[in-house]
């Protein structure tokens, strides 16, 4: 069997590297999506417990609140939790100041 020239080789193993890598980058995309995935199911597992924490009278919904409001900078977050807009948020702590 008579051995490939040079160039043909050179392309095979080309080929062979442009598959590897795709693989390999498919390998690291689903290792990410999956640690994605058990980041969100802690932080789920994390607000039931508070929410069972505020339920059973451990924890009052005001301290949560009151870390929630120090913690969350996005409006559309902060929303969620009735909590004003960060930029009225800072001009009413700002106005206690002076006050």
């Amino acid at each position: 069997m008579p051995r490939a020239n040079p160039q043909e080789r050179r392309r095979k193993l080309q080929e062979k590297q442009a598959r590897l890598k795709a693989e390999l980058q498919r390998l690291d995309a689903r290792e990410r999506q999956a640690e994605r995935k058990r980041e969100t199911r802690r932080k789920i597992l994390l607000g039931a417990m508070v929410l069972d924490r505020i339920a059973r009278g451990v924890v009052t919904e005001k301290l949560v609140l009151a870390d929630m409001d120090s913690f969350l900078e996005r409006d559309q977050d902060r929303a969620l939790f009735d909590l004003p807009p960060r930029s009225a948020s800072t001009a009413a702590t700002e106005g206690e100041e002076h006050a």
